[in-house]
């Protein structure tokens, strides 16, 4: 299980709740694919998705920016409540 830390930390950290299969969460994953965004408070960038049994695992592999975390996690949707 990989674990990244949002708390505790010198960094903010922008989580980008993201599906492979919504129409408008495909903006999403082309912005934070373009290398010359600018997040807010110069913030880590980490897209969560839900996990291999709700999303396919080649569909994020193809829509996952390479420079930004990309984590399959649903327990993470339930902790966030989203």
């Amino acid at each position: 299980m990989q674990h990244i830390a949002v708390a505790g930390v010198t960094h903010k950290t922008l989580l980008a709740f993201l599906s492979t299969t919504c129409l408008t969460c495909r903006d999403f994953w082309s912005s934070f694919a373009d290398a010359s965004l600018d997040v807010p408070g110069r913030a880590r960038v980490v897209i969560v998705t839900r996990g291999a049994e709700a999303e396919s695992p080649s569909s994020v592999r193809r829509l996952a920016p390479g420079a930004i975390h990309t984590v399959m996690s649903t327990e993470t949707w339930h902790a966030y409540n989203v």
